[in-house]
């Protein structure tokens, strides 16, 4: 590290700015659809009521946006030699 990074980082801006680095680090790690779909679950295991409550009061185009929401993960998809991810919808199959 050279002096400047150093003298950053011995004041209170320099440490606000590495909680800021640290915490933004670990924002995106989270995979939001995921972390949706835990909170959805927490709260319809925990409170169903207040789930049902929630979704009752929403239109059939927002019901919709949550089904299509809950139904989406991330997928690993290889591009220019890269590995991203990507969200993706889930459908299920239909059997016939």
């Amino acid at each position: 590290m050279n002096s400047a990074e150093e003298q950053i980082q011995k004041t209170p801006e320099g440490e606000i700015e590495l909680i800021i680095d640290n915490l933004i680090g670990q924002i995106k790690e989270i995979d939001e659809y995921e972390f949706f779909k835990k909170v959805i679950k927490a709260i319809s295991t925990s409170k169903p009521e207040i789930l049902k409550n929630l979704i009752a009061q929403l239109s059939d185009t927002e019901k919709n946006s949550l089904t299509q929401i809950l139904r989406t993960q991330r997928v690993c998809i290889h591009t220019a030699g890269q590995e991203i991810k990507v969200p993706r919808h889930i459908a299920k199959a239909t059997i016939h």
